[in-house]
């Protein structure tokens, strides 16, 4: 069985492209809750953030201007991020698979403590 998946970042693109980003809020969250303009200024923001080369995404510190300021004064539009364009992954169902994997994959800690 296959399974097609969509990336949040993709899905945000697409219901930014359509104009109706806030359908990107979880809908057991009450409308009454959140501002529809506010959402749409985070989703916005959050696009730009993902701008790919990466020379084209705003410092933390223009993002902070951003969040705090009113909608209309951060005219930045953000374009199509890198990873919308990809081809769709499918992902295979692993109960559907036979053989079995192995990893060789190792984790060092290395304890750093201050003098």
């Amino acid at each position: 069985m296959q399974i097609e998946t969509e990336y949040l970042l993709e899905q945000a693109w697409k219901l930014h492209e359509t104009g109706i980003p806030v359908k990107l809020v979880d809908e057991t969250l009450d409308p009454n809750e959140y501002n529809e303009q506010e959402v749409k200024k985070i989703i916005e923001i959050a696009l730009i953030c993902t701008q790919s080369p990466p020379n084209l995404r705003p410092s933390m510190s223009e993002v902070v201007v951003m969040l705090l300021s009113d909608h209309s004064t951060h005219r930045r539009t953000p374009s199509r991020p890198a990873f919308v364009s990809m081809d769709k992954i499918t992902m295979v169902d692993s109960s559907m698979t036979t053989g079995s994997s192995a990893s060789n994959a190792t984790n060092t800690f290395t304890d750093i403590t201050g003098r």
